[in-house]
C-alpha cells in the first residue's frame, strides 16, 4: 500500500498522511519527492531511521556507526544536551509518585549471540530506593545508579556489579553500601599497581582477617599514628612512619621466614606495646635489633616455656696461650675463654686478663665454669673483678687445701651486660 501525501500551501510545511490501510506493525518507507526511498520508516505507532522500526524510535545503520547525535548551542553554561528519562506509577493523564524499587530509566547493550539480540551484554539502571538516607516525597526521588555486567560463565548472567547508591557510597560486588568505598568479594578485593610488576593487594578473609601483599619484594609503609584495634600480622617487611599502636589485648604476630619490622632511622618512631599486650612470635619467628637497642621501660623480659632460654648468637671463643696467667682478647658480648691446661696447686688463686671492646666501667660480668675433669675441678670458682672500658680480670681460685687441679683446660663462660 502506497504511502498517500499531501501539500498544505499555507505555508506551515509538508503533512504526511499514512493510508488508512496501514495497521501498526507495518512499516512503510517515506518517499522523497522525487519519488526516492528516504531513511524514514513509519507505522502508525513507530519510527524509523535507517531500517523499519522495532521500538518507538530505532535507529539502524549498516556497515557503519549507528551514532545518535544531541546538540546543544548556547552561551549559558547552565545549558547542554540532555538525554531525559521519565517514569510515574498510573497512567499519563493521571501519573502517580512511583514506588521504591522503581526503573526510572535503563540503558542497555545487546549484541548477536548467533542466534538474535535478545541476550543482555551489560547496562546502567536507575532505581529508587526510599529505604536509605531519604524518602519519596515532593522534590525528592532518592535513587541508585547500578551498573550490570554479563560475565558470559553461564546464560542470561546479566547482574548488578556496581552501585552507586542514593547516599553517595560506592558498593562493588555489593548492592547496598554502607560506607563510601565497600568492595566485597570472597578472593583479593583491592589491587593497586604502579606497572604490571609492581603492585599491592588488600585481602579480607573469613573472621574479618586482613592481608596486605605486594608484589616483587616490595615494602609496606604505615605512615602517621596508626591504631589497630584487631590482631596485626606481619608477613613480610614493614616500615613505620609513626607511632602504632595494638589495642588493648590485641597482638602483632611475626609469623614466616625473614619477616621484619622497621622504625624510622631517625629514631624519633616508637613500637607501643600496651598494657596486658604482647609481641608473639610463631615457631622460628625472631626480634634482630640492629645497630639499635630494645628496650624495656618499666617493665620486664619475660620467657615462658622457652625450649631454649635466651640465646645470644653473638659469642664467640678463644684459648690462652703460654700459661694460664697469659692475657686474652675477645671483643663479643658473650664467649667461652678456655684455658690453658695447666694445673692450679692446692689453695692457690690465680688471675689473667681479658680485653674486651664492648666491656663498659658499670658493665656487668657473669661468669661460670665449665670442668673437664670432674673428679679432680670441682674445687674450683672464679670470679671477675677490676671491670674498666674495654678490659675486666678473671680469677679462678683452687679452693681445696690440700689436693691441686688436674692439668687439664677448663673452660669459662661469660655474659657482658652494659648498663648504659
Amino acid at each position: 500500500m502506497a504511502l498517500n501525501t499531501k501539500t498544505i500551501s499555507a505555508g506551515v510545511g509538508d503533512i504526511l498522511n499514512l493510508d488508512s490501510g496501514i495497521d501498526a506493525s507495518t512499516a512503510r518507507n517515506v518517499l522523497d519527492g522525487d519519488g526516492t526511498a528516504s531513511p524514514l520508516w513509519l507505522t502508525t505507532t513507530k519510527l524509523g531511521i535507517g531500517g523499519a522500526p522495532s521500538y518507538l524510535l530505532t535507529v539502524d545503520e549498516d556497515s557503519a556507526d549507528a551514532t545518535v547525535s544531541v546538540d546543544c548551542h548556547s552561551n549559558t553554561e547552565a545549558h547542554s544536551p540532555v538525554l531525559l528519562f521519565s517514569k510515574s506509577d498510573g497512567t499519563k493523564a493521571s501519573p502517580s509518585a512511583v514506588d521504591d524499587g522503581a526503573y526510572l530509566g535503563w540503558i542497555k547493550a545487546f549484541g548477536h549471540d548467533g542466534t538474535d539480540y535478545a541476550t543482555l551484554g551489560a547496562s546502567i539502571r536507575f532505581e529508587v530506593n526510599d529505604a536509605g538516607t531519604g524518602s519519596i516525597t515532593t522534590n525528592r526521588i532518592p535513587t541508585d545508579m547500578q551498573f550490570l555486567t554479563s560475565a558470559g560463565a553461564s546464560d542470561n548472567d546479566n547482574a548488578v556489579k556496581m552501585t552507586l547508591s542514593a547516599d553517595g557510597k560506592l558498593g562493588i560486588g555489593v548492592a547496598d553500601p554502607d560506607t563510601t568505598l565497600e568492595v566485597l568479594s570472597t578472593t583479593t578485593q583491592l589491587k593497586l599497581s604502579y606497572d604490571a610488576d609492581s603492585f599491592a593487594t588488600i585481602t579480607v578473609a573469613d573472621s574479618s582477617n586482613m592481608t596486605i601483599a605486594t608484589g616483587e619484594t616490595g615494602t609496606i609503609t604505615i605512615s602517621d599514628a596508626t591504631t589497630f584495634s584487631s590482631n596485626l600480622v606481619v608477613t613480610g617487611t614493614t616500615t613505620l612512619n609513626d607511632n602504632i599502636t595494638v589495642a588493648e589485648n590485641k597482638k602483632i604476630y611475626f609469623d614466616s621466614t625473614d619477616t621484619y619490622i622497621y622504625a624510622n632511622t631517625d629514631a624519633t618512631e616508637d613500637l607501643v606495646i600496651g598494657a596486658d599486650d604482647d609481641i608473639i612470635l610463631e615457631p622460628d619467628g625472631e626480634v634482630t635489633v640492629s645497630a639499635g637497642n630494645l628496650a624495656l621501660t618499666d617493665g620486664n623480659l619475660v620467657v615462658t616455656a622457652g625450649d631454649h632460654g635466651i640465646i645470644h648468637s653473638g659469642s664467640g671463643t678463644v684459648t690462652q696461650g703460654t700459661s694460664i696467667t697469659t692475657g686474652v682478647t675477645l671483643n663479643t658480648t658473650s664467649g667461652i675463654i678456655t684455658m690453658h691446661a695447666t694445673a692450679i696447686s692446692a689453695d692457690e688463686n690465680i688471675e689473667f686478663t681479658v680485653t674486651n671492646s664492648t666491656v663498659q666501667a658499670d658493665s656487668v660480668i657473669l661468669v661460670s665454669m665449665q670442668d673437664e675433669n670432674t673428679e679432680n675441678n670441682t674445687q674450683l670458682v672464679c670470679a671477675t673483678h677490676t671491670i674498666a672500658g674495654g678490659s675486666f680480670k678473671v680469677t679462678v681460685a683452687n679452693t681445696d687445701s690440700a689436693q691441686a687441679s688436674s692439668a687439664t683446660a677448663v673452660k669459662i663462660h661469660f655474659l657482658v651486660i652494659n648498663n648504659s
